[in-house]
């Protein structure tokens, strides 16, 4: 199964205002789903099930000793420019404890066989994927509307293994484990 490990995100209105007007945009993009927000701590891929207790084994030690945290959204990018993007994310303030989630996540999944990440992890919240040139000015309108906009805060209390399934209308997520922070 393909999963990941995330901590889901609640939208506020301005955060479902972004979501419209790039969903607005026509431009060449996949917009999140309002219901499948969430900043990923560490991607997996495919994995056997087998696996899924060693896994939910790693999340338990991660979180231990990180206390639930208040997280801001704020801002807008795009992952690599927003003359060139390929993601789309909105901004998190107050992510020190997702950091270090990060980190311990990383480590353990190395002793599991998880190749090490290549990039740093910076704390972002995807918002759409673009997937090709076209309108790639009105999203430079749209993230530039939105760049200095507050999205809400939200209290950050566990951490949850996700099951994704991609299909043509866009991903599907199941949770299959949740870590709660100590």
């Amino acid at each position: 199964m393909r999963v990941f490990i995330a901590v889901d995100f609640e939208p506020s209105d301005v955060l479902l205002g972004l979501l419209g007007a790039l969903n607005s945009s026509r431009a060449r993009l996949r917009v999140v789903g309002a219901e499948n927000l969430h900043i990923t701590l560490r991607f997996l891929g495919s994995v056997e099930e087998s696996l899924v207790p060693s896994i939910v084994d790693v999340m338990r030690r991660s979180a231990k000793g990180i206390r639930p945290s208040l997280l801001t959204l704020i801002g807008t990018g795009a992952f690599p420019s927003l003359r060139a993007p390929r993601v789309l994310w909105v901004g998190v303030k107050g992510g020190d404890a997702l950091v270090t989630l990060a980190r311990g996540l990383e480590e353990g999944l190395q002793e599991l066989g998880f190749p090490r990440e290549r990039r740093r992890f910076s704390p972002h919240l995807t918002v759409a994927r673009v997937k090709g040139p076209q309108g790639r000015d009105r999203i430079a309108r749209v993230m530039e509307e939105y760049r200095d906009e507050s999205f809400g805060e939200q209290r950050v209390e566990d951490i949850r293994l996700k099951r994704s399934e991609l299909t043509p209308s866009g991903p599907i997520y199941d949770e299959v484990a949740k870590v709660a922070l100590e």
